[in-house]
């Protein structure tokens, strides 16, 4: 067995800036990929401050998710341009409801935080959950058709 640091996430073996110990021909697959690297006492180190600047980021990530909901007040209203069926000009994914938190709130969530099936792509009322980590909130999203 081979101790490591992990350069980025591995399935089933840990998150970046963990020490991991695995087989020699994984710790080398692992090396050849840069996903990883041998754990020597200054890669140790490294990835100490790389995990607490890692956790850092997250919980201010989170704490932006938690104020994106409060001032949200768990709802969104979008006014978008629609036909007389009630289908959207547009497609609405992740990356523009994430745009549209931020023109109404001011606060920037990342669309990966976002989770949407598939684009909504009519007039209605939607359910959408933020997830990050291990917290996840709900946001109503409705969509009404712009006056013409």
């Amino acid at each position: 067995m081979v101790e490591i640091v992990l350069l980025q996430d591995v399935a089933k073996i840990g998150k970046k800036g963990e020490v991991a110990r695995v087989s020699a021909g994984y710790a080398q697959f692992l090396i050849k990929q840069n996903k990883a690297q041998i754990a020597t006492e200054k890669a140790k180190k490294m990835a100490k401050q790389l995990l607490s600047s890692t956790k850092e980021k997250l919980q201010k990530t989170k704490d932006t998710v938690k104020k994106v909901i409060e001032k949200l007040g768990g709802s969104l209203v979008l006014k978008l341009k629609a036909n007389e069926q009630g289908h959207l000009f547009e497609k609405i994914d992740a990356k523009k409801i994430a745009s549209y938190i931020k023109e109404e709130t001011g606060l920037e969530i990342s669309p990966d935080i976002v989770l949407l099936e598939t684009p909504l792509k009519e007039v209605g009322e939607y359910e959408v959950e933020l997830k990050l980590d291990d917290m996840t909130g709900k946001i109503s999203i409705k969509i009404e058709a712009l006056d013409k």
